[in-house]
Formats: C-alpha cells, structure tokens, sequence
C-alpha cells in the first residue's frame, strides 16, 4: 500500500513521496495487505453461496473464507429470516435481488411489508452515508426530519 501511494505520488507530473515514518518501520511493513475476504462481513457472500445452492467448500477460492466468519454471517441471515438450514427463505430470496447488505435489504423489505417503504428507505440512506448532523445530541428524528 505505502509502494502504491508513492507511486501515485509521481503519476500525473513529477512528485515527491513524503513517508512519515523511518526506514526501518518501513521495512518492518507487510509486503501485501491481508485479503479482504479474511476481515470482511460475509454475510453478504453467504447470502449469495445460498441463492446459488453452494457452499464455500464446493468452490475453488484463492483465499477460502474463515469458517468461523461465514457462519456468524449464517447466524445472521437465519435471524433477519432469510435462511431456513442451508436454504433460503421466500424472504431471503427477495433480500437476495435487492443490491444491498443484508441488513439494509431486509430494513427495506421489513419496511414496505409494514407499509412504512418510504421511511425504511430514508433510514436505509442515513445508515448508508456520514452522518448528517455531527453534533451532539443529534437523534435519528432529527436525521429523518432533513430528509423530508
């Protein structure tokens, strides 16, 4: 990550690269970051390994996803109600088609079955960009209040 940031440094026009930090912290640094799908929320991958009748086991992965990660992102799917054992529900199927997290998608889809979609769309948006209101003090009924 520091090599490609240097490298940015003189990518347009000739450029200086700055590193705040000495040489031999420099070489201490990890060649190549760890792979995302090692750190990542999987229940998005779990969802999807779902929707297509698989298992990470079945498939051939340059990094194979940690065990313990994608089934605490099952967990989560069994709870938002989109598993049943290893298949998904009618409402997971919906959450699916839905280009959202897991959450978000079942926030939106919870929402429009209670009649509330508009509502459910304005907090899906607030959960999904910076905070609005960086003061103190700030609640969720202010946040919704500007975006009507």
């Amino acid at each position: 990550s520091a090599t490609q940031r240097a490298g940015r440094a003189g990518r347009l026009e000739p450029g200086v690269c700055y590193r705040l930090w000495s040489e031999d912290q420099h070489a201490q640094l990890a060649a190549y970051g760890s792979a995302e799908i090692l750190q990542a929320d999987l229940s998005g991958l779990a969802l999807q390994l779902a929707r297509w009748g698989v298992t990470p086991e079945q498939l051939t992965w340059l990094d194979v996803p940690p065990a313990a990660s994608y089934a605490q992102a099952r967990q989560l799917l069994e709870r938002l109600g989109a598993l049943h054992g290893p298949k998904l529900t009618p409402h997971g199927e919906a959450m699916a088609e839905l280009p959202a997290h897991p959450r978000i998608a079942h926030l939106l889809l919870r929402g429009h079955d209670l009649g509330l979609a508009a509502m459910a769309c304005d907090v899906a948006a607030l959960l999904g960009e910076r905070d609005i209101l960086r003061g103190a003090g700030a609640d969720v009924h202010s946040r919704l209040a500007l975006l009507s």
